[in-house]
Parts: structure tokens; sequence; C-alpha cells
């Protein structure tokens, strides 16, 4: 059914609308006109020859039956009122959380937590200064500061910000009194300055380097090691500097036999094993010359002497001969020399002269022994015998002996042994 006043639709057989309260007919009743007019309403009819007014006349009074009740109200929703408690009561503490956060973020706790988290250590010092030097820093702070000069170390052994920065960083952290943070302070300020001087070795030692100062260099490079053992620099430059070092090593040596130092070029080998140890590079050079050099007997190997004097200077005998250096034997005291072959020569052979300065009253001789058996003799020698030249065979020999000595007395009576030479056997 549908409410002729308001429209809405209601239950069927309603005598009420429950929406306005409005009398329904009931449309078992049929059609109102079918059935005449309602007992309550009169027809206005006006009298004859009197017009029709213009106005319809006003509705009848509309009667409600007072025998049904009219529909309630409708019913309040449960709960709202426990909705509007709840609400006011979470506005409260919202309320309360934001004064007690903007307290807390005026604090001067969270003012000094903001500047450090910002890089900015001044203005985190002049907080402490004007609010919390006397009650101190708590542990989360400390570790803070403890973490910003740890940071400030870290940028600038990376290379992200200058000396000048980090000094003025740690400058700052170092005015707290705390303990840990001056502990942290002095180990970033000690780890910089390393840093610092590693730097400057490298530079010094790169330079050393391009100068052909190998030495120095290596000196350089170890300084920078023993200062910090984990700089890749240093390692990398110091087997860098000491493979040209040991390079120009060997190039030094093979120069001095270019030009027939050989004791000098095997010395020079030998040096550098002394100071830096041996390695495989040089061994292999020494062995190389030391193959290579003939062999005298200025640098054969001896196992014993007496009265024995090698000269390595230029020789001039009484016929004005030149000589290469040479062995002097005291002949006036029965001098001998007494060398180790080891098998490795065919050959002995060289001058033997009188020295110039000797004077004599008796006769001089000279006795050479391959392993203790006569090869070579030559006596009756005084200051008037020419040079004699000997060549004696030692082959799959293992020593060798010179044995001098006179038969009378002699002033300088020396026996001198030039041009010497011995023929290595083939390996």
């Amino acid at each position: 059914m549908i409410c002729s006043n308001c429209g809405k639709e209601i239950a069927a057989g309603s005598k009420f609308c429950t929406y306005c309260g409005t009398p329904v007919r009931n449309s078992q009743d049929g059609n109102p006109a079918d059935k005449g007019p309602h007992p309550y309403e009169t027809e206005f009819r006006p009298a004859d020859g009197a017009e029709r007014p213009s106005s319809p006349p006003p509705p009848p009074p509309r009667f409600v039956d007072l025998t049904e009740e009219p529909p309630a109200p409708p019913k309040k929703k449960k709960g709202t009122r426990k909705r509007w408690v709840v609400l006011i009561l979470m506005l409260a503490v919202v309320a309360a959380a934001a004064v007690v956060g903007y307290q807390f973020y005026t604090s001067p706790s969270a003012e000094f937590t903001r500047a450090v988290e910002g890089g900015d250590l001044s203005g985190a010092y002049a907080i402490y200064e004007r609010e919390m030097a006397g009650e101190g820093l708590s542990e989360e702070m400390v570790q803070m500061l403890v973490n910003a000069a740890t940071q400030a170390q870290e940028e600038y052994m990376a290379g992200t910000i200058s000396y000048e920065e980090v000094s003025d960083r740690l400058s700052t952290l170092a005015n707290f009194p705390e303990s840990a943070v001056q502990d942290a302070v002095n180990a970033a300020q000690t780890a910089i300055s390393n840093k610092r001087q590693i730097d400057t070795l490298l530079q010094t030692a790169a330079e050393n380097v391009a100068a052909g100062n190998y030495e120095e260099a290596i000196q350089n490079y170890q300084a920078a090691l023993d200062l910090d053992a984990s700089s890749e620099a240093a390692k990398q430059g110091l087997e860098e500097a000491t493979s040209a070092y040991e390079q120009s090593v060997i190039d030094d040596a093979y120069a001095a036999t270019e030009i027939g130092e050989w004791d000098s070029a095997l010395e020079i080998i030998d040096t550098y094993q002394n100071t830096y140890g041996q390695n495989e590079a040089m061994a292999e050079a020494y062995a190389d010359i030391e193959k290579k050099r003939p062999v005298t007997l200025k640098n054969l190997t001896m196992v014993s002497s007496e009265d024995l004097e090698v000269i390595e200077e230029v020789v001039k005998d009484r016929w004005d001969n030149i000589y290469d250096g040479a062995v002097s034997f005291d002949a006036s005291n029965d001098a001998y020399g007494y060398y180790s072959l080891g098998k490795k020569y065919t050959k002995f052979s060289g001058v033997v002269f009188v020295s110039p300065e000797a004077t004599n009253e008796k006769n001089m001789s000279v006795t050479i022994y391959k392993d203790e058996e006569i090869v070579y003799h030559l006596d009756s020698i005084t200051e008037d015998t020419p040079p004699a030249s000997f060549e004696v065979d030692v082959t799959d020999a293992s020593t060798l002996r010179i044995v001098t000595a006179n038969e009378g007395s002699y002033s300088r009576g020396h026996l001198l042994f030039g041009n010497t030479a011995f023929e290595k056997a083939e390996a």
C-alpha cells in the first residue's frame, strides 16, 4: 500500500501511515465515489439561480480513530554515548602525548642529540655547556660522541674530508671531559698522524725510485709498513723498489766484469745479499759471474798460508814488465800457500819473478805440488834471474801447494807470481 499523504509504502491493512500518521482507507471498501458521499461529508450545492462559489469549500475535518495506537517513534541506537566517551578519551590521550612530545623535543637532551646527528658538534658542545655540564651525559650520548670521532677518522682516511676539517671535529670533541670520548679522540688523532706520516713516506719513496735511489726508497717503504703493516700502497711500493734495486745491482755487477773488475762484481752482489738476503735472481747472477770470471792465484780458494801477500795494484819487475797484481811469497821466511782446486781445473800457468827490492846472499827456490805431488820446481833464483814462465797440469787435482825457500839470508827476498791463470774443466 502507498500512503496518500507522504507517498511511502506501508503494510497492507494498516489504519494509519507508520511514517506520517495519516489515516488510510482500506482498498476493500472499493471506490468511494461508487458508494456516495462519506457519512461525514456534505456536498455543497448552491441554491437555484445562485452562482457557484469561485473556490471550493474547505475540506472536511479528518477524524482519527483513537482506538488504534499511533506508531512508536524510532528507537535510538545503542552505544552512541559510549562511543563519544571513548572518542573524548582518545583525544585527551593524543593531546597529552603531544604535550609530552613537544616537551621532549625541546629538551636539552633532544637538542643535543639532533645537533650531534646533524654534524653540528660545536652546537652540541654549546648545549652541553649551557644545560648539561653539571649532570653529565648519558651512556647513549657518550656513545654518540665516540661514534662521531670514529666517523671523522674514517672519512679522513677515505679522503672525503680534509685534514683541516677532521682536526676541527676532533678538537671540538676533545672538549668533552668523558674518558671514553677522550680515548676515542686520541685513537683517531694517532691513526690520522700515522696516515700523514705514511703519505709523506710514500711520496718520498716514489721520488727516490724515480731518481734511482732504490735503497732509500726501500727504507721509506719499510718505515711506512712499520707504521701500518696493512698498507697496500707501501707493500706494493716495497716490492717494486726491491725488484728495481735487484736489477740495478745485477746490472752494476755485470758492468764491473766488462772492465775486468771480477772481484768487485761479486762483491757488489755479496753486499746486497748480506743486507737483504739471498734470492734466486742474485744467486743466478753470482753463479754466472763466478763461472765467467778468470780464476787466478789471487782469487783462488785458499785453505791456509804463511808470509803470503796478495797485491791488487799493478806491479813492475826489474825488467819493466807490468803485471796486473800479484801474489808475493816471502821466500826468506819459507812462505807457502795451500789452495783448494776441487777438481775444477785442468791447467795452472803464470810467471814467477823476484821482487825488485830484493838483495840476496844465497839462492831462493819455489816448488809447486798437485795433491802433494811435485809438478814444478825452480831453484837458484837470485835478484838477477829473469822472470820465468810456467805451466802445469792440474787435471783432477783437489789441492795445490806452493812453497818458497832460500839458502841464506835475504833482505826482502820475495818471489812473486804474476799473470796467473787457471783453465777450467768443462762441466
